[in-house]
């Protein structure tokens, strides 16, 4: 009996074909995929991590560079006020005869110099002093030079007691400087920070000191200059003093009072960090300060991290699971190479900056030994073995020796008499009279005063000395 075989139809072979040939793309596609959407998240991950390390990286190098430049114009600042207080102008005022008035009015040599020492400050930081002062014990003003413009007897101010700085002055001892908090100026209406000293007497007593303010403009200008935003920010309160993006303008509040983004970070105290904030990266480092300054502050760098663009790839429907991995291959290489040529350009913008900040040290200290050569008094320098570390013009003229034969070497004066060890121990030392052989043999009497000179551990490590 023939066998009869049940007919296979064409219509159902059509249908089975198209479903083998979708399973077939949709394995290769998912194979494919797999690894390409895995090594797309962890690309774009490490993509945003070394992006906010290396900007991390270059605002925590602004704000150490701010720190040192902020702590720099302090330091710069307490030993030109107190240079300039030694000019022997000052005390000599008050020797003249007559009431302080009309020492004033007479406007003689004495007052002239005492004049041009305050006007010598000014063409020293044009942009940053706005005014100087020597103001007398009652209040009264003796003299003062604002922007270089000389004030008439008529003009100066009868009473400043009532000024932040003014008591806290006179509560110092002779050699040491008050640095106060930002504050409206009588004299120019800027927002300034202060710098005040005792003027050394004969006999210890507090009749004046010198006082010159620097703009708080001076500051943001100065913070400007960097690639990120920075700020300066109180650490008691939380305030924004500075802001580098806004200007200091005459008339308004101080800083960006509405800013509370960095109160409860101040609340913690520490040094140094960087945190989230807001959606943006922020470093901070605290500012050290010596006794008498009052300005507790901390420097901040603000910047939002550039977004993180999506890997996007194209896939085709029949793509061989060797091509998607090769595709892969090519653009982790070639996304690898665009960040290494990110950070080192990073890199090489900290060297610079770094080169920068170097450069504006050098000029700090270019202007302060500047200051020393060109005073009148005779400035000497020793370490704590007793060895020459400055020896100034005046001194030269003083006592004959000069720098090139004293650098580094035994001094020939100011060693004597006890006066170094006593200052090593941490005394400052007042108007005391002294005798000293000159190189031709002769004696000299002069006035000296000296002061240590400390290292970062409060640790004396030399001395100073002015003699007249």
């Amino acid at each position: 009996m023939p066998s009869f075989t049940k007919p296979t139809s064409r219509h159902s072979r059509r249908r089975r074909a198209p479903r083998s040939a979708w399973a077939v793309a949709l394995l290769v596609l998912g194979i494919g995929l797999l690894p390409l959407v895995l090594g797309a998240v962890v690309l774009q991950s490490k993509e945003r991590d070394h992006q906010r390390a290396a900007l991390d990286r270059a605002l925590t190098g602004e704000v150490t560079a701010q720190v040192s430049a902020l702590h720099e114009y302090f330091e710069r600042a307490r030993s030109v006020v107190l240079v300039t207080a030694q000019n022997p102008a000052f005390r000599d005022f008050y020797s003249l005869p007559g009431t302080r008035d009309e020492r004033i009015r007479a406007d003689g040599p004495v007052v002239r110099r005492a004049g041009e020492a305050l006007a010598y400050l000014q063409r020293l930081y044009p942009t940053s002093i706005g005014e100087a002062n020597f103001i007398d014990r009652s209040g009264a003003e003796n003299a003062r030079v604002t922007r270089g413009s000389w004030a008439q007897p008529k003009e100066l101010s009868p009473d400043e007691s009532r000024n932040a700085f003014f008591a806290p002055t006179f509560a110092l001892a002779v050699g040491q400087v008050y640095e106060a908090r930002p504050y409206v100026s009588q004299g120019t209406g800027d927002w300034v920070v202060s710098n005040s000293t005792l003027v050394p007497s004969g006999d210890g007593s507090k009749r004046a000191i010198v006082h010159f303010e620097v703009t708080v403009e001076s500051f943001r200008k100065e913070a400007a200059r960097n690639a990120h935003e920075l700020l300066f920010v109180d650490a008691t309160t939380g305030q924004v003093i500075v802001d580098s993006s806004f200007p200091q303008r005459k008339g308004v509040p101080l800083g960006r009072p509405r800013d509370k983004r960095f109160v409860t970070l101040m609340q913690h105290g520490l040094p140094s960090g960087v945190v989230a904030l807001d959606g943006m990266r922020a470093s901070y480092r605290r500012v050290a300060r010596n006794a008498g300054n009052v300005n507790d502050w901390y420097v901040v760098a603000l910047a939002r991290p550039a977004p993180v663009s999506t890997l996007r790839g194209h896939l085709t429907l029949f793509g061989l699971l060797g091509s998607i991995l090769l595709l892969v291959s090519v653009f982790m290489g070639r996304r690898w190479a665009r960040i290494n040529r990110e950070f080192s350009t990073l890199r090489r913008r900290s060297a610079d900056e770094l080169r920068a900040s170097e450069a504006r040290y050098k000029e700090a200290g270019e202007w302060l030994r500047a200051v020393i050569d060109a005073s009148p008094l005779a400035i000497v320098a020793l370490d704590s073995n007793g060895f020459v570390t400055m020896w100034n013009g005046s001194a030269q003229r003083m006592f004959g020796w000069s720098e090139e034969e004293v650098l580094g070497r035994e001094s020939p004066v100011v060693g004597d008499n006890g006066v170094i060890s006593r200052v090593l121990q941490g005394e400052s030392l007042t108007d005391l009279e002294l005798a000293f052989q000159k190189r031709d043999g002769s004696l000299v009497q002069v006035s000296l005063s000296a002061a240590p000179l400390w290292n970062g551990a409060r640790e004396p490590i030399g001395a100073v000395a002015v003699l007249v």
